[in-house]
């Protein structure tokens, strides 16, 4: 895991209107308390839906550069 990879969503995410299959991007990667990625989700134009820390277990890593 590491800045930029992108990610699918393994899980639906109702709070934040994300459903299981969205694609999104690694924005930080934070290794305390435990290992998390903040994911930037956008909408079909660009704009930004929502910035949420997730756990490696909720996401799939799709492309790594």
């Amino acid at each position: 895991m590491k800045k930029d990879d992108i990610i699918t969503l393994s899980v639906d995410l109702p709070e934040y209107d994300l459903v299981s299959g969205k694609h999104g991007f690694i924005v930080d990667v934070h290794e305390e308390p435990e290992p998390s990625c903040t994911v930037e989700f956008l909408d079909r134009v660009g704009n930004t839906l929502v910035q949420i820390v997730l756990k490696p277990e909720q996401f799939k890593i799709m492309w790594s550069g």
